[in-house]
């Protein structure tokens, strides 16, 4: 008799509007691409789970034994939450349509996954997606230290999602014009940027809190914006928004030469960072036709909205 199999899919994220402010209560939008993560689970009767993922490789702990090791931090933390309910092992298969290196939200797409495949699996009445946030972004806290969950929202619920961290409030927005990505050839790890931001607030809050300010209410107009299908006003605002993440201090040369040639094109409304900076990838709101980046390691790629979230997929 064949084993049973669960599959699920996420799509990866990128954060529109809203970096760092997030993590100081103010409000971002987040949205969900159309690159997805699938995963599959098949149990065993053995006491071995062996996850494999067609880019990272395959690593097998014993389910008695279990740590939480790179490069599948994520996973295991999330297998440790359902512990007390595994019985046997499993295999865990993992294809992922974008790579972890590319600032696509891949640590939250993997936990939301990893969460719900095993809630399928384990329990009668499997998590809603609020009980997937709430644990994903437990786990998430656990494994890294810090992060906001605005991409875990995004991965769950799909779309265009305005978040707020404290409280946590999530709501769906409509669909806004297809991006173009620009990633800029290195990605310094969201934690590491989050503190080299929060140790600068902590020298000078009064400037890092008018920056937040003043990013809030760019998102709050861009949500006026999105709801009346103004681009060239969106646009704007994601230039206004990159000028306030170089006050930041999470820009470098590179990352404000892509923003200025994506500024330049006659199709693109408005570029800024998206994601912590100093690294991963620019944005800008509109379609390219050509390809206008010959830098080494500099990837341009067009992003869509992945209008669904979380999927359970039939066997």
């Amino acid at each position: 008799m064949a084993s049973q199999l669960y599959k699920v899919s996420v799509p990866g994220s990128m954060m529109l509007l809203g970096e760092h402010a997030v993590l100081a209560g103010k409000q971002a939008v987040v949205i969900a691409v159309d690159k997805r993560l699938h995963m599959e689970l098949i149990p065993n009767t053995s006491d071995l789970i062996t996850i494999t993922d067609t880019r990272l490789g395959t690593m097998t702990q014993n389910i008695n034994a279990l740590q939480v090791v790179a490069p599948y931090k994520f996973v295991c933390r999330a297998i440790l939450e359902f512990k007390a309910m595994l019985k046997t092992g499993f295999s865990l298969n993992i294809n992922s349509e974008f790579s972890s290196v590319i600032g696509l939200g891949s640590s939250a797409a993997v936990t939301v996954a990893t969460v719900a495949i095993l809630s399928k699996w384990l329990y009668s009445n499997p998590y809603t997606a609020d009980q997937i946030f709430t644990v994903a972004k437990k786990i998430m806290l656990a494994v890294q230290g810090s992060g906001s969950g605005a991409d875990l929202a995004a991965s769950i619920f799909g779309g265009v999602i305005n978040y707020t961290m404290q409280p946590c409030v999530y709501n769906s927005l409509p669909i806004i014009p297809n991006l173009t990505a620009v990633y800029c050839g290195y990605k310094k790890p969201t934690p590491e940027v989050i503190q080299i931001v929060t140790a600068a607030a902590q020298q000078r809050p009064e400037l890092y809190a008018e920056i937040f300010t003043a990013i809030n209410g760019i998102v709050q107009q861009a949500k006026i914006a999105i709801q009346q299908q103004n681009w060239h006003e969106l646009g704007l605002l994601f230039n206004k928004h990159h000028q306030l993440q170089i006050r930041l201090g999470v820009s470098d040369m590179l990352l404000n030469n892509i923003v200025d040639k994506l500024i330049d094109q006659d199709t693109i409304y408005g570029a800024k960072i998206s994601g912590s900076g100093l690294g991963d990838c620019v944005i800008g709101l509109g379609e390219l036709q050509q390809q206008i980046f010959a830098q080494q390691g500099v990837v341009q790629f067009p992003v869509k909205i992945d209008l669904q979230g979380l999927i359970y997929a039939s066997n």
